[in-house]
Formats: structure tokens, sequence, C-alpha cells
């Protein structure tokens, strides 16, 4: 199966996007592209560790954030940086969710305290100040929000920590209505990562050794399957390069005493060959697409019948992946560490033309 290549847009480790803008970040810069035409319309440098953002709904306002604690806020308008948020500690991680109200009024951020456990804040887009604080002095772990249209709630994920640091904390799955009410449903899983299926009620986990399973709206198993091969193979560090790097950087020679060397004095190391990356739903929740990576260097976009499950088709990639999107205009985002590829996938969709696969 073949899809129809649009646009390579290199150096990116991410995109966000809405109907006017692309925007691509690749951790030290974030580049604004016209959204129908890829051309380059602005771009902001002197970052770090910048890979994720968000649009306002109006499109008047680009929200950034670092992983070194920072909020960075953007005029789309006048393409200027208007405010910078210190969030959290320096000794934190800073990969925690946010996003915008549905009307774009707020914003809210999630961050990690010093005791490891999360608050949710949420702030006026008008003067980008604090307005609430939820989760305060609570011991909750907090890894995303997201906004449901369907349910017209925030959708939040993560795990309560238990009195005594053990293992033994509840992995949770949180509705909120933006405002002090909070829905909670226990769960007995791990969230590595979670999807909402709109309108058809059902939450999707998933982790990267491609264990699936699919919950109901109150939290009990429907279906747990895996995509990935439990396969494991033995790894050496020259095995990190592509056959064309490792030909560029050591001489067939050196290649075999590198490995060699390593042998002796670590031995190899045992990887999984299939590791799941991201998973995403088409807008009519009937198609879910799978990106998973092959070994270090290579790649696999995978497409099945939602919630069956029935493997439709597969596009083999020759990079590592990092995440799949699926854009308007029935687009497909391919995010790897080297840059951000865009396929028409009209094909891909259509049962009368589609290739099943054997």
């Amino acid at each position: 199966m073949k899809l129809n290549f649009i646009t390579k847009i290199k150096n990116g480790k991410n995109i966000v996007f809405d109907d006017k803008f692309i925007v691509c970040l690749s951790g030290q810069k974030i580049t604004l592209l016209n959204r129908s035409n890829f051309s380059e319309i602005a771009y902001f440098s002197g970052l770090k560790y910048t890979y994720d953002a968000q649009i306002s709904p109006d499109g008047s306002l680009l929200l950034a954030k670092s992983n070194q604690n920072n909020l960075l806020i953007y005029s789309l308008d006048k393409l200027v940086l208007i405010k910078k948020i210190p969030v959290g500690s320096n000794c934190t991680p800073g990969d925690n969710g946010f996003t915008f109200s549905e009307t774009g009024e707020y914003f809210y951020n999630i961050i990690t305290r010093e005791d490891l456990c999360c608050e949710l804040i949420k702030y006026s887009t008008e003067t980008f100040e604090p307005t609430e604080v939820f989760f305060r002095d609570q011991r909750v772990v907090i890894n995303d929000i997201v906004y449901s249209k369907s349910a017209k709630k925030y959708l939040l994920n993560g795990y309560e920590r238990s009195a005594n640091n053990s293992e033994n904390n509840q992995s949770f799955i949180l509705w909120f209505d933006g405002k002090s009410s909070f829905e909670r449903i226990n769960i007995d899983q791990f969230i590595w990562n979670l999807l909402y299926a709109e309108n058809l009620g059902i939450f999707i986990l998933y982790e990267i050794h491609g264990k699936i399973t699919l919950l109901d709206d109150v939290g009990r198993v429907i279906k747990t399957f895996s995509i990935c091969s439990s396969e494991s193979k033995a790894m050496n560090f020259i095995d990190i390069f592509t056959p064309q790097t490792r030909e560029k950087l050591f001489s067939s020679e050196n290649q075999e005493k590198l490995r060699n060397m390593e042998n002796m004095l670590l031995g190899s190391t045992n990887i999984q060959i299939e590791n799941l990356f991201s998973i995403t739903l088409t807008d009519s929740n009937k198609i879910l697409v799978v990106s998973k990576n092959i070994g270090l260097t290579s790649g696999c976009v995978e497409f099945y019948e939602f919630p069956e499950m029935n493997k439709i088709s597969e596009y083999k990639t020759k990079e590592a992946l990092l995440k799949t999107m699926l854009m308007p205009k029935k687009q497909l985002c391919l995010v790897s560490n080297r840059s951000c590829q865009i396929f028409n996938y009209d094909t891909v969709f259509d049962p009368s033309v589609i290739n099943p696969v054997e």
C-alpha cells in the first residue's frame, strides 16, 4: 500500500495545526507554516526543549511548553512573544499536558511539584495570571489533559500515590467540568498513554510494548490484545546507526572491532524488535492508525478497523517514528527524529481501492 506524498518538513519533532497554521517544533525552534501551501511564515528561535504547543480556538495565540518548565505565549497576529511564564520547579519534569478551554477564555497547565505530585493550574488568557489551582496538597500524578467535544468535559489521567510510596498506586481517569466537579473512574491498569473514542464511550490504553486495552465508560475491560511482536534481538552500540551511516563513519574493519570490544566489555543488550509509539483515530472513529518502530532505524504505520481491530493495511517507513497524526483535508503526518512527512490518505481508507493484508 502506498501513500500519496505531499511534503516534508525538516527538523521537526512534533507538529500542531489548525485551519490556518501548521506549527513545527524542533526543540530549539518553532516554525510557523501556512496550512494551505506549507510556506514558511515566521519562526521563533533561541528555545530549549520545547516540543509541544497548542493553538487557541480563535487562532490568535500559540501556547508552547518547554521541558524546562516554561510556558511561552505568542501572538499569531503580531508574530511576537507576549509572555513567558515560569511554572513548576527546575528540578522536576516539565512534560505534563496542557490545553486551552473550549472558548479560549482560559488555559490549563499541569505542573509537577518537588514532591513529584501534580497540580492543575487554570490561567486567564486575558491577563495570563493563574485563577485557580486544583489538587493542591494532594498525592496525585496527572499525565495529561484534553478536551472532549462529545462529552463537553476535560479528560485527565494519572494515578494516586500510595501513602508509603510503594508500587501500589491507584490509576484513574478523571472527567472535569472546567469549574470544580471531578468524576473519577478507578482502573486496574497502569496508564502509559490514553486515547478516548469520541461518541463511542471507549477508552483506549496503550503501552510501548504493544499492549492495547479497551475500556468502557465505567472502566471495565472490553478487550485486550497485542499488536507488537514479543521477539527481541541482541543489539550493539554500532546497531543504532543505519547501514548507510555506519559505512560513512566506520570502515568494515572498525565496525567489527567495535562490536568485539563492546561484547568483551559489556555484552550485547536484548531489545524488543517492535515497539508501539502512538495511536490515533479518524474523525469517524472507524479506523485506528498505529505507528510502531521495527528495530531502531525503521517504522511501520498500520491501519485497523475499530473497535473490531481487524487489520486493513500497513505502510513501512525508512525512519523510526515518534508520532502519527491525522490532519484535516484527509492528510496523514508521520513524525520522526529527522522530519515531519505529510501524505494524502484518500485511498488508504477507501475499502474499494485498498489492498487487504494477507
